[in-house]
């Protein structure tokens, strides 16, 4: 099955080499929207970020997919990229990896499957390709990334893999 994705999920993604081998187990092609493609790589290499290269170089390979002009939902609080990552699920009928509430809750309504990137983790250590000790230092590794977890989610992720 393919997936899409949003902007700081795919930046996320990239701190992380064991997220994206999981993501690569579990998919077989990552969609990346325009507007992503643009913002992440695009005004990252404009502006001099870190990993902007380095993401698009690695997106030129075969898993990786741009989609080129789309449409996107008619929202003014979400943006390009979750906009267009949405229409993309919705019309493909395939999961969205973001990590935006708003979007998350659209996704919802739209009967979109929404997948936060942080439980691609708890997947792949119920699914037997992470111990819980890898699937610990993942997380830790995520967070310490700069990605955002409330503490109650933090605790409640790290909890679900160790009494699994």
């Amino acid at each position: 099955m393919d997936t899409v994705i949003d902007s700081s999920s795919l930046i996320f993604l990239f701190k992380s080499p064991q997220l994206l081998g999981l993501v690569k187990i579990r998919f077989s092609k990552l969609l990346i929207p325009a507007g992503v493609f643009e913002e992440v790589v695009v005004k990252g290499m404009e502006l001099g970020k870190p990993g902007a290269q380095a993401i698009g170089d690695a997106i030129e390979g075969n898993f990786f997919k741009i989609c080129g002009k789309t449409s996107a939902l008619s929202s003014d609080k979400l943006g390009k990229g979750e906009s267009q990552g949405l229409f993309i699920a919705k019309k493909l009928s395939i999961p969205l990896i973001c990590d935006d509430l708003l979007a998350y809750k659209m996704g919802v309504y739209l009967g979109v499957t929404v997948i936060p990137l942080s439980s691609l983790i708890l997947w792949g250590e119920k699914n037997k390709h992470f111990s819980k000790t890898a699937a610990i230092r993942a997380l830790d590794e995520l967070v310490g990334s700069g990605y955002y977890l409330k503490t109650e989610t933090y605790l409640a992720l790290r909890r679900e893999i160790l009494e699994n």
